[in-house]
């Protein structure tokens, strides 16, 4: 895939827990899905405030999403760099001062396992007129949303689409991300696939969102791939599949074990018959957990591995203290990804078993006299000569056709 020379830089940094949490999510969910950020005008360049220089200066457009660590250097604050993905841009909303920018994720930024390949591209784009700073006046910090040149680096990286390749890619990721200071305590997974059997649901753009389309009576099952490079206190984590008990039967409510340090586990729900269409969701929320001081000390001695810091009484506690929001709610550290399921019948299946029973009622009422006035009708000698013979025949027909519309309404219709 060779890179656009024009790309929007789509930001989002770790000032709030949740935007921390929604790049867990870009990182976690699978492609084409459509995701959403949000923004203060303030954070966005004033030549792009209004609605219609907005649209078209980032609709559909390519894009890269960009985790904006901030990390302490001397006595003041800067931000690190992070490309997370590729991405589409759609139309994006105003709604008083906020301005939602939602995307269609592609594929994953794979910059490989060197380290001074990620401080290259970190100073690239700091390069770009008008990139984010860390300031407390927001005339000083930049634009988040920042349509630029692609930079040397991203402009000499590819990433195929093939998912051995992806899967590399989202892993180099996951360790670049898993050193920094917001979510080196961080559980990493994605979905690595959405199968109705063994056909691969895509999601459909439905508005600023995306729709996985599924009729009633298939087996949805999703596939999660855990990872967890430089992670050594992963014990007890889990995670809970949330679904809708009154559409889906199997493993709704499964909570899934998230503490090996690599692993594969498929779910699976049952889509429950239904004549009307409806929308649900299905997310994984990531169950209480928090760290004894002893697990927080070994965690900060592996990450802190080398750098020859002496880690205190009062260095811990400091940092306990520091964790104990993020710690509480018990879903920081992970990604809470949502997908949207929209369940029915297909047309179809409809119309077929309104052809079935059609055919049915017209064989089964057919006698000698109504098939030979037919015959008279249209001029066809045969059923003038026989019509018995062909009653008969249309009877059975209609036996056969009532039959297999009968079996079609049992196996795909609400029939309770």
């Amino acid at each position: 895939m060779s890179a656009p020379t024009d790309l929007v830089y789509v930001f989002s940094s770790r000032s709030r827990l949740a935007y921390a949490r929604d790049i867990l999510n870009v990182t976690c969910l699978p492609r084409e899905v459509v995701y959403l950020f949000r923004y203060y005008y303030k954070f966005v360049p004033e030549s792009l405030r209004a609605s219609g220089g907005l649209r078209s200066a980032i609709a559909g457009k390519e894009a890269i999403i960009i985790f904006a660590d901030i990390v302490e250097v001397g006595a003041g604050r800067e931000y690190r760099f992070v490309p997370i993905r590729r991405a589409r841009l759609l139309d994006p909303t105003i709604v008083g001062s906020v301005i939602y920018v939602p995307f269609q994720l592609k594929e994953f930024v794979d910059l490989g396992r060197d380290v001074s390949l990620h401080a290259k591209c970190d100073d690239q784009i700091k390069t770009l007129q008008g990139a984010p700073r860390f300031s407390m006046d927001p005339k000083e910090s930049g634009s988040f949303i920042l349509p630029a040149p692609c930079i040397e680096l991203l402009s000499e990286t590819s990433t195929p689409f093939d998912e051995d390749s992806q899967q590399r890619a989202w892993e180099s990721i996951v360790e670049r991300l898993s050193r920094t200071e917001s979510f080196k305590f961080s559980t990493f997974y994605r979905i690595r696939s959405v199968k109705s059997g063994n056909k691969t649901l895509r999601p459909l753009i439905a508005g600023a969102g995306s729709e996985y389309p599924l009729s009633g009576n298939e087996t949805l099952s999703i596939t999660l791939s855990f990872f967890h490079s430089r992670n050594p206190i992963i014990e007890r984590r889990k995670l809970k599949l949330v679904a809708n008990g009154d559409l889906f039967s199997g493993d709704v409510d499964r909570e899934i074990p998230a503490d090996l340090p690599y692993n594969d586990v498929t779910m699976r729900l049952l889509a429950r018959r239904t004549l009307e269409r409806q929308l649900t969701s299905v997310s994984f929320a990531p169950q209480p957990w928090s760290p004894n001081p002893q697990e927080i000390r070994l965690m900060n001695q592996a990450l802190n591995d080398g750098e020859g810091r002496q880690l205190t009484l009062d260095i811990l506690q400091k940092e306990a203290a520091e964790l104990e929001q993020q710690f509480a709610s018990g879903t920081f550290i992970a990604p809470f990804p949502e997908i949207v399921i929209k369940l029915g019948i297909p047309w179809v299946t409809v119309i077929s078993v309104a052809v079935l029973f059609l055919l049915a009622n017209i064989g089964l009422a057919a006698n000698t006299e109504w098939v030979s006035g037919i015959g008279v009708a249209l001029s066809i000698d045969v059923l003038q000569q026989f019509p018995g013979t062909w009653a008969v025949f249309m009877r059975t027909g209609g036996a056969v056709a009532f039959l297999f519309a009968t079996v079609y309404v049992f196996r795909r219709l609400p029939i309770k």
